[in-house]
Formats: structure tokens, C-alpha cells, sequence
């Protein structure tokens, strides 16, 4: 697993730096869409090392490997929770920074908007996995772009309405934010589970 995941760093070592600097400085604007797109293109890190792969063979040399299908698989969503951690952590950190150089206040429900965020980029990596384990990196790219079009305007749109709704929610509503949190940690571990268990299940029987 280790040298899975060592593989896909330095296979990704200038586009990772790329996409750092992209994680970072929207991390750090004060701006609800800015943070949703950090987290998406965190998201956006396993799909190129796939996209690598298909093109030097590596799934063929693979095959000649001591490497079970499980681990190859979980080494592209390690790397993608990993990414996607990073980025909320950035972003988390920076809402809680900037309240003290600015006249920005940091509301609690902060935490649960960039939450929901990360969220659906862990659940837009859940979807297009499969589907690119499935049909490929060339054939699934059509596919791809059509999710990513849909979670896009959806992120988009619900950093609108979140941005919105944390403007007033203080003074209307009594928001158990602990409970949420929880709630959404536990739908995004099930759905992650399950994308996992058909992405294995698919590379078994490219292999067969």
C-alpha cells in the first residue's frame, strides 16, 4: 500500500504542486465558493493518477505485481481522503485565522457549511471512481465531466444558500451542529464504504 501511494506522489509531484497552490489559495479566500472549489479539486487528484496509469500501462504491470486489487484500489481513495483532508484543513484553519487580521466573524456554522462541502466532494470522488475503474479514463471521461458539471452547479448553488443561511441561522434557528456533523460523517463513511466494495468488485473482474 505504502509504495502504492509513494507511486502516485511522484508520479503526481509537478501536477500535485499545481494543485496545492490552487488547494491553497482558495482555501484562503474569504469567499464560501472559493473554499467549495479547493475541496473539489483536491477531489480531482485520484482521476489524474489514474489518468497516468492508463497511459504508461501501469494496470498491466500491476497485474505482474504482488498487489491485490483491494489494495490498489483503496490507494487511490486514501489518496483522495487524504487530499480532501488537507484541503478542509487549510480552509478550516483559514476561517478560523482571519477573524483575527479582518472585521470577519467566524460563526459556528462555518464549520458545518465547509463540512457539507468536503462532504460532497468525498461523495463526488465515491461516484467517479467506480466509473473510471469501470470504463476506463478515455471512455469515462464524458461520464466524468457530466458529474462533475452536476456536482459543480451543486456545490455551487449550496454555497449560496449556506452562505446565506449561516448569515441568519444564529438568531432563527437552534442548530445542534455536533449532531450534524455527525450524521453527515456517518452517511459519508457508508457511501465511501460501498464505492469502495463496487470499485474492488470491478477490478476483479477486469482481472479475470
Amino acid at each position: 500500500m505504502k509504495g502504492l501511494l509513494l507511486k502516485d506522489l511522484y508520479t503526481l509531484s509537478k501536477q500535485t504542486k499545481v494543485y496545492l497552490l490552487f488547494i491553497i489559495m482558495f482555501s484562503v479566500l474569504p469567499m464560501y465558493n472559493a473554499n467549495c472549489f479547493a475541496l473539489i479539486y483536491a477531489a480531482m487528484l485520484p482521476m489524474t493518477a489514474l489518468a497516468y496509469d492508463e497511459r504508461s500501462k501501469w494496470n498491466t504491470l500491476a497485474k505482474m505485481m504482488p498487489y491485490s486489487e483491494t489494495s490498489i484500489v483503496l490507494s487511490k481513495y486514501i489518496l483522495g481522503f487524504f487530499s480532501i483532508g488537507l484541503a478542509l484543513a487549510v480552509t478550516t484553519s483559514a476561517k478560523l485565522i482571519t477573524p483575527l487580521f479582518s472585521e470577519e466573524r467566524f460563526e459556528p456554522t462555518d464549520v458545518m457549511v465547509i463540512a457539507v462541502v468536503a462532504s460532497l466532494a468525498v461523495i463526488m470522488l465515491d461516484v467517479t471512481l467506480p466509473l473510471f475503474f469501470r470504463f476506463g479514463v478515455e471512455k469515462g471521461r464524458v461520464i466524468y465531466i457530466a458529474v462533475m458539471a452536476v456536482m459543480a452547479i451543486m456545490v455551487v448553488g449550496f454555497a449560496a444558500g449556506a452562505f446565506t443561511f449561516a448569515m441568519n441561522s444564529s438568531a432563527e434557528y437552534d442548530l445542534n451542529i455536533p449532531i450534524i456533523l455527525l450524521a453527515l460523517l456517518l452517511v459519508t463513511a457508508a457511501v465511501s464504504a460501498l464505492s469502495v466494495r463496487v470499485s474492488v468488485a470491478i477490478c476483479r473482474k477486469n482481472t479475470d
